[in-house]
């Protein structure tokens, strides 16, 4: 019986055993094409993706394919951002990576108004990696879906307590559906474990998490959390102010106390295996005027 490699105990060998994937050295070919020439993809462009590292980013590159006449993947750049255009599953896409976090000035909230404003997406997807909740009950690369996002930033402090402000956004009603309803994704890791897909709440904040006590006042204030991230209220955010779907697609690299990067790599692509296998489905994104390329 072979040993869980993405159990608690093994975590910090896990990056030496499974380093056969290699994604970060094998991204597919990009040719930087002008920004005039961008206007006349845009209405090949159905979805907006979102990511906040390299190796998310990297990750989401392995994973497209160029657009149809086309040899590679295409790059503009535009003012403060770099777009990578391309197919992924079945629909054209724009790709932006925007700095961790939602408010410093190259954040979630800012690359999306950009990226928004020049690109006209039918919906936006944040995808990568988050810390997860419950080690007893969730394991490393377990896939983790927005159906809320709690800001867990704004309270009112006062001289023996503190009470929570932030707001609690829902994601895309049509995105979140098909999510839901997406049962025919199967993934193995290295060590043949495969990773459980949970929807729920996700939290949002500026704060690296790596403190076990800070997580455990986390979930004094929103026990039904499964998990978090530092960007998916930036998007949300800015998606909800233009009327756009969102959905967060993060799996866990991480409980948010003792943070290893060793996990990092296979699960941003186990994530972005599950976003590419539900954006292959035809029609189901009709409502939103997808378009099949």
């Amino acid at each position: 019986m072979s040993h869980d490699l993405r159990s608690k105990d093994t975590v910090s060998n896990t990056y030496n055993i499974l380093s056969d994937l290699s994604i970060i050295n094998n991204t597919p070919k990009r040719d930087v094409v002008s920004s005039e020439k961008a206007t006349t993809l845009t209405e090949d462009i159905s979805l907006l993706v979102v990511t906040a590292t390299e190796i998310e980013t990297k990750t989401f590159f392995h994973h497209m394919k160029p657009l149809p006449g086309q040899k590679s993947l295409l790059v503009i750049y535009d003012n403060r951002q770099t777009y990578t255009v391309g197919l992924f599953g079945l629909y054209g896409v724009v790709h932006v990576q925007s700095a961790i976090g939602s408010s410093r000035r190259d954040g979630a909230i800012n690359t999306l108004r950009d990226s928004i404003s020049f690109w006209k997406p039918k919906a936006v997807l944040v995808v990568g990696i988050g810390f997860g909740i419950d080690d007893s009950k969730q394991k490393l690369g377990d896939i983790l879906i927005s159906e809320t996002i709690a800001n867990y930033e704004y309270a009112r402090i006062e001289e023996d307590r503190s009470s929570q402000r932030g707001a609690i956004v829902e994601s895309g009603v049509t995105l979140l559906n098909r999510a839901k309803n997406h049962w025919d994704w199967f993934y193995t890791f290295p060590d043949m474990t495969t990773p459980k897909v949970q929807i729920g709440q996700l939290l949002s904040g500026e704060k690296l998490v790596d403190s076990q006590n800070f997580k455990n006042d986390l979930l004094d204030k929103y026990p039904s959390a499964i998990g978090g991230d530092m960007e998916g209220y930036g998007v949300a955010s800015a998606a909800n102010v233009e009327k756009l779907e969102w959905l967060v697609v993060k799996a866990i690299s991480d409980w948010a106390n003792h943070k290893s990067n060793g996990f990092q790599e296979h699960a941003s692509d186990a994530a972005v295996s599950f976003c590419h296998s539900l954006f292959s489905i035809p029609y189901a994104f009709d409502c939103l005027q997808f378009k099949i390329l």
